[in-house]
């Protein structure tokens, strides 16, 4: 696997990442996992108050 930039450690693997978030959720009906991408949503007032009304969020930087 070549990177885009930053050289070879900038390389990441999904299993590392993906065993992170399954050990702090718990209960997966209970989070709301938002996967951060340039081809995303744009963010504004109103999904920031939507966020913030959440018991638990996990911003998901992966897709970045």
């Amino acid at each position: 696997m070549r990177p885009l930039v930053g050289g070879g450690g900038m390389v990441m693997k999904v299993e590392p990442i993906d065993r992170a978030l399954n050990a702090i959720i718990t209960d997966r009906n209970d989070v709301l996992i938002v996967l951060l991408t340039p081809q995303g949503e744009i963010s504004t007032r109103k999904t920031a108050d939507e966020l913030a009304a959440r018991s638990r969020i996990v911003l998901d930087l992966w897709a970045l």
